[in-house]
């Protein structure tokens, strides 16, 4: 019976304090929230000292770092893959010489005039030159060793285009 009224009396506090604060202006509110919001984080954090468990603080913290971490390192291995398809969405593709310049446009298909050019190689190669220069772009551009997916597979298409 002593938790139903202290129940009742609590929402009838909050029903109270909503009407007297929707009264407010604007300017008030902010002014409200801010002290608000700074009396009860102080209080919380009060509350993690008295109680010992600062500790659990610390730990949420330091888990938030690792996955803010982890997703900006995502966001930076996949920035040029991301920007590529946003200039593709609004209609704008790449201008010839920006960014690695001989990639080609990212199809299902290349021609063999495109699997030289990413191999750099002439026309008429043979197949240890094709060999050779796969193992050389690869060994510089595969994601192991800090290279591009997308690169990595640009390049094993083009000898295996080259190679039939």
């Amino acid at each position: 019976m002593f938790r139903f009224l202290v129940l009742l009396i609590l929402i009838f506090a909050v029903y109270q304090a909503s009407r007297w604060f929707s009264r407010l202006s604007d300017r008030q509110r902010r002014r409200w929230v801010k002290q608000g919001g700074l009396i009860g984080g102080a209080v919380l954090l009060l509350w993690l000292i008295v109680s010992g468990k600062l500790s659990l603080l610390f730990g949420v913290i330091m888990l938030s770092l690792t996955f803010l971490f982890r997703i900006l390192d995502s966001w930076s291995r996949y920035g040029p893959l991301i920007r590529q398809l946003w200039l593709r969405l609004n209609g704008r593709s790449r201008q010839s010489g920006e960014g690695q310049g001989s990639a080609p446009t990212n199809r299902a298909t290349m021609t063999r005039q495109e699997a030289l050019k990413i191999l750099g190689l002439e026309q008429g190669a043979s197949e240890q030159e094709i060999i050779l220069a796969h193992r050389r772009l690869i060994a510089r551009l595969h994601p192991d060793k800090g290279g591009s997916d997308y690169l990595a597979a640009q390049i094993n298409l083009a000898k295996k285009i080259l190679l039939k």
